[in-house]
């Protein structure tokens, strides 16, 4: 998906793709030119941080993984987004804060999403999927 008209080119061969912005490819290499130790590239290191590069690192995460939910969001009336992957491992400080920039992105009048935290084994998707189906939209 598309997220930023003017991004960096993706290995799918688009160019401003989520994944160029929302990954863990992204958040490591943004890392290293914040000058942060190797050791300090994950996720959770950063939100774990009292560095403020790797707050400020962990905010910019935040937004790009929102440009793409929000457009999910607007497009499908999601009101229930799961976490999994790279950003299960931020934990609770960070799904409250995707939650919350997610909240003010989106648009009218509509129920406020939630976003909540997936299971380690990964069934981030299918739960997402389920909850979709179980919300009737």
């Amino acid at each position: 998906m598309t997220v930023t008209a003017s991004g960096e080119p993706c290995t799918c061969g688009g160019r401003g793709c989520w994944k160029t912005v929302a990954s863990t490819r992204w958040l490591r290499e943004r890392a290293a030119e914040q000058g942060l130790a190797p050791g300090a590239a994950t996720l959770a290191a950063l939100v774990a941080s009292a560095e403020p590069a790797a707050a400020d690192l962990v905010a910019r995460y935040a937004e790009n993984l929102v440009l793409g939910l929000a457009t999910v969001q607007q497009l499908f009336a999601c009101g229930l987004f799961v976490l999994h992957g790279e950003a299960l491992d931020g934990g609770e400080p960070f799904r409250a804060l995707v939650e919350a920039r997610l909240r003010a992105d989106v648009l009218g009048g509509g129920e406020a999403p939630t976003v909540v935290l997936g299971e380690a084994a990964d069934t981030g998707a299918l739960l997402g999927a389920a909850g979709l189906v179980l919300s009737g939209r």
